[in-house]
């Protein structure tokens, strides 16, 4: 009685990936044959095409980003910025920020 795999000789993989038998050319051959378009599409956009997209998207935007925050925080610490909030914020709002408004207009010149 034959055995059908001898593992005396190499189990099936070898045997079939060998290069004893076939030229690596067919082996070559043999996997495109096996690939599968529409997954070998997606891997390729799922491995290069978005991280190059973000790596080239997301520094500018994160940029843009950070100089309209800033801009928004420079401006509310100049100008009215200051004497408004210190009005809303104030307990004593009615007296004390009628005064920093009177100041301001002074300041401002006529």
């Amino acid at each position: 009685m034959s055995r059908f795999i001898d593992p005396r000789q190499g189990d099936i993989e070898d045997d079939w990936s060998s290069t004893k038998h076939r030229s690596l050319l067919w082996l070559a051959g043999s996997l495109a044959i096996e690939m599968s378009l529409p997954k070998l599409a997606l891997a390729l956009l799922l491995l290069m095409v978005i991280p190059a997209v973000m790596l080239g998207l997301v520094p500018p935007v994160a940029f843009a980003w950070v100089n309209k925050v800033s801009t928004t925080i420079t401006s509310l610490s100049t100008g009215h910025g200051p004497f408004c909030f210190y009005q809303l914020s104030s307990p004593l709002g009615g007296s004390e920020g009628a005064y920093c408004f009177d100041w301001l207009r002074a300041a401002s010149g006529p």
